[in-house]
């Protein structure tokens, strides 16, 4: 990724602007999801310029210094660091790409989003799978919380290491995941089997539904095996990012 690409700014504050040190600078030196523009406050030493200076040149990315604040301003937020980026949308990668890496399966797990609302849950789990060694995460494009900035910091920088893949159609993803050797496992409280670690033995895609309304039936259907986590407490479903977790856990064991 040597030259710089043509980038769409969001248009929101929510959308737009990535801030603190570490979560900026790691982004930055990644290269995975390139700033439009990088404000760092003057109180800043050389030092820290010096690291970022061969990213900056590499990725094109224009550099302003500022007052810090003004970056308090940017980014309404006193806990910036000295350190704020103004963010292009995020740019998925493709599934047709992304499915050369499928053709021979591996122990690690896949993670499949249907309908996450909540961009502090699609942090998280991107979070986990990144920590637990899943091969990527893939989201739909139909009421699904996609990459924002907010995510990125849900997520403590997960989101510049670890393969996103939004596709049109989860049918088809499952489809095709199939026939490539993967089992779909889905969660669900009815018509299901307790998880244990020895059901994922085979290549795994693990399916998160929507955190109201569970999996989707029409996804339940594609699923190869339908599972539901053991409890013992009095409430009867854990929220989907800890669900999430605990099944990238028990696929992890496998590995």
């Amino acid at each position: 990724m040597n030259a710089k690409r043509k980038q769409k700014f969001a248009g929101n504050h929510q959308k737009c602007w990535l801030w603190g040190r570490h979560l900026v600078t790691e982004t930055v030196i990644s290269g995975r999801w390139i700033p439009r523009k990088l404000i760092l406050s003057e109180d800043l030493g050389q030092t820290e310029l010096t690291q970022l200076k061969s990213s900056l040149e590499r990725y094109q990315i224009p550099l302003e210094m500022a007052p810090a604040s003004r970056l308090k301003v940017l980014c309404r937020s006193s806990e910036h660091q000295g350190y704020v980026a103004q963010m292009a949308e995020f740019e998925y990668e493709e599934f047709s790409d992304f499915q050369k890496k499928l053709e021979q399966p591996s122990s690690a797990p896949l993670l499949i989003l249907d309908r996450i609302q909540d961009p502090q849950n699609l942090g998280a789990m991107l979070r986990s799978a990144e920590v637990l060694g899943a091969a990527g995460l893939i989201i739909g494009r139909t009421d699904q919380v996609g990459i924002t900035p907010a995510v990125a910091r849900a997520s403590a920088g997960a989101v510049n290491h670890l393969p996103v893949v939004q596709v049109e159609s989860l049918v088809d993803l499952l489809d095709a995941l199939k026939s490539t050797g993967y089992q779909v496992v889905g969660t669900s409280l009815a018509e299901s089997v307790p998880l244990t670690p020895t059901l994922f033995k085979r290549p795994t895609a693990i399916l998160i539904g929507n955190e109201s309304t569970g999996v989707a039936p029409e996804l339940l259907n594609a699923c190869n095996l339908r599972v539901r986590i053991p409890q013992s407490g009095q409430l009867d479903s854990l929220n989907a990012a800890v669900a999430a977790g605990i099944l990238l856990y028990a696929a992890s064991l496998q590995g």
